[in-house]
């Protein structure tokens, strides 16, 4: 199970009070920290879990120890995480998204910071992976400055701004931005006080021109009626984004960083921006199958042509499989998977259909596309057995899901480097002396670099980062990698 999997069917870690929607979100005229309320409060000292520690995932489902990142550098496992390109290899993806949300302990003999916490939700939100992002957040507390920063623009991206502008309300200490001050005393209906705020920051040249108007239209919707909005920025902040949508100019996610497809699986955009959000939220790593098979299988398609041609051929698919003849499946296998094949969604098909397939009568016209998507799906394993032999190609793939590859020749260059890495590849010296220093997350993160580039064509580092998982326990990861890298070059 994937860790965005185990997320979805687990009890959500999220820790902020749920707030009525028929109620303030605070009720500035009766602030609660007055003498006589504090009065009433006991306070007894509390352990706090150091920030750089937060996860989602307890070790149990990670299988990653506790000192994962205990004896690296805080700012060089920051600097390693936020320059990471994991690339499109499902596999890695799934092995960064592990690490990103591992409960783990903090870095030793260090001054206490959150370097390393600030760097994964950065890259959780480079990703799309804004719930997960969110949760982390909360479990840490927002009480830093810039952990605050990034708490109110995940609240944002989630449409889930009332926790948030309760803090930006109450706690003085945040120093909030004047446009987040702003946006959250008209979420509180204080539309008088953002008004006046507004003002004061404009005449003080807190506010930029083009902001202060999206805010002034946000403050007024009548205005807005007749009012052009300006022009939205290149790159536009997760408040930017809402303000447009507020003032009814949404903007539209497609063009924007997949952060933003979040705002889109509602599907209060219509249904074609929601599949269009689940399908790169799926490629991201962010989303599971599951919930992009729900989402295609929803309703029928309006029209024809791009995405709604996959999604026709996918219910077809999908119906054939129900009830349909094996040769109805057979053919509307092939239809389907040229079209998932070309979007980039191979592997998501395959963890959705693989086990299934198992299931369906074989054919000798489609034998080998059948066990190649069983290969890429978590079955592949069990798909090895049966897999028939006729060629190099076969016989070696087989032997990479079985572990046994000692025996086989390569059938290319791609696969001549994947045998040296479960064979005779040395991990690298460099990573042998980390190891030996118990700095095994930045190995991780440095191993999932190095597949990359080699993903890309370099096959020495292919080697090395193979070889190197399989030193560190992470043998179905380098299975599942290699699978996808072969089948799909």
């Amino acid at each position: 199970m994937s860790a965005i999997e185990w997320l979805q069917t687990s009890e959500p870690p999220i820790v902020a009070d749920p707030v009525k929607p028929a109620s303030k979100i605070v009720d500035i005229a009766r602030p609660y920290q007055t003498a006589e309320h504090r009065s009433m409060i006991s306070v007894s000292p509390l352990s706090r879990l150091s920030p750089e520690a937060v996860g989602l995932l307890p070790s149990y489902v990670t299988g990653f120890p506790g000192d994962l990142w205990v004896n690296s550098p805080p700012e060089l496992l920051a600097r390693l995480i936020r320059n990471l390109e994991v690339g499109d290899n499902p596999a890695m993806q799934a092995l960064l998204l592990t690490l990103l949300l591992a409960e783990t302990d903090p870095p030793k003999n260090v001054e206490p910071g959150i370097s390393i916490l600030l760097a994964r939700v950065d890259k959780l939100i480079e990703i799309g992976a804004i719930e997960p992002a969110l949760a982390l957040v909360e479990r840490a507390g927002s009480q830093d400055p810039a952990l605050f920063v990034r708490a109110f623009d995940l609240a944002l991206l989630a449409d889930k701004t009332d926790p948030a502008c309760r803090d930006v309300l109450t706690k003085s200490t945040l120093e909030p931005q004047y446009t987040v001050r702003i946006f959250c005393h008209v979420r509180n209906g204080d539309w008088a006080l953002a008004s006046f705020i507004l003002e004061n920051a404009i005449a003080l040249g807190e506010i930029e021109p083009r902001t202060a108007l999206l805010l002034d239209l946000f403050l007024n919707p009548d205005l807005a009626e007749s009012t052009v909005p300006p022009a939205p920025s290149t790159a536009p902040s997760p408040l930017e984004f809402r303000l447009f949508e507020a003032i009814g100019s949404p903007l539209q996610t497609a063009s924007l960083p997949v952060s933003f497809a979040i705002a889109d699986l509602s599907g209060n955009s219509g249904w074609k921006a929601q599949l269009e959000a689940a399908e790169r939220l799926v490629k991201s790593g962010a989303l599971s199958e599951n919930q992009l098979l729900g989402i295609y299988t929803a309703r029928l398609p309006a029209a024809s042509g791009g995405i709604w041609d996959r999604v026709a051929s996918l219910q077809r698919f999908d119906q054939a499989l129900i009830s349909g003849t094996p040769r109805e499946v057979e053919a509307t296998l092939a239809e389907i998977w040229t079209q998932m094949t070309d979007a980039g969604l191979a592997v998501g098909f395959a963890r959705m259909f693989g086990r299934i397939l198992m299931e369906q009568p074989s054919s000798q016209t489609t034998d080998r596309l059948r066990f190649d998507i069983q290969m890429l799906a978590p079955i592949y394993q069990t798909a090895a057995q049966f897999r028939p032999l006729r060629d190099d190609e076969d016989r070696f793939l087989t032997a990479l899901a079985q572990g046994t590859l000692a025996q086989h020749r390569p059938f290319n260059d791609t696969s001549a480097a994947v045998l040296r890495g479960f064979t005779s590849q040395p991990i690298p010296a460099r990573l042998r002396t980390l190891l030996d220093q118990r700095r095994l997350g930045e190995v991780i993160l440095r191993c999932i670099a190095a597949f990359s580039y080699g993903a890309a064509g370099d096959s020495q580092q292919l080697s090395e980062a193979l070889a190197t998982l399989q030193e560190v326990g992470l043998n179905t990861t380098a299975q599942s990698a290699a699978l996808q890298l072969l089948i799909l070059k």
